[in-house]
């Protein structure tokens, strides 16, 4: 469709939907970039995971600072501007899938813990509750969003 034949609304739609396109895009090159210098201060042949935990990676303080900021903006400032570019339906969705992740984590954890002082499992894993409690996250999210469409 032409875009002189659509009416101000529709223009106005438009407009909003290609600024979340291009955030959404701008937010994703964003992680790739931290996960990229995440990986390459990695040494040795180890799970980032691994070498996190075990002291394996080594990262000049002003790298370290850079990686700490960055992650801030990214799982803390940019979700913030990005709530200010969604309708209502959105939101609550997100809320409800945020709500969801921090309930995995406030419940999964402590039993996690319990489960391992029990000798049932390992001691727990901090990247792999980070990615965990991620993980959840954006199955609700899209949970939440078919359940809507």
């Amino acid at each position: 469709m032409n875009v002189e034949h659509l009416g101000p609304g529709e223009r106005a739609t438009r407009a909003r939907q290609r600024l979340q396109r291009n955030f959404l895009i701008g937010c994703g090159l964003f992680g790739g970039l931290i996960g990229v210098g995440a990986v390459i201060a990695r040494r040795g042949n180890v799970s980032l995971s691994q070498a996190v935990m075990s002291g394996a990676v080594a990262l000049d303080p002003g790298v370290a600072v850079f990686l700490a900021i960055a992650m801030l903006i990214g799982l803390v400032a940019l979700p913030i501007l990005g709530f200010r570019m969604i309708d209502e339906v959105k939101a609550r969705q997100s809320l409800w899938a945020m709500a969801v992740g921090w309930m995995t984590l406030m419940a999964g954890y402590p039993a996690w813990v319990l489960l391992a002082v029990g000798g049932l499992l390992p001691k727990p894993d901090a990247m792999i509750l980070f990615v965990g409690v991620y993980l959840t996250t954006m199955f609700a999210a899209l949970i939440l969003w078919l359940r809507d469409r």
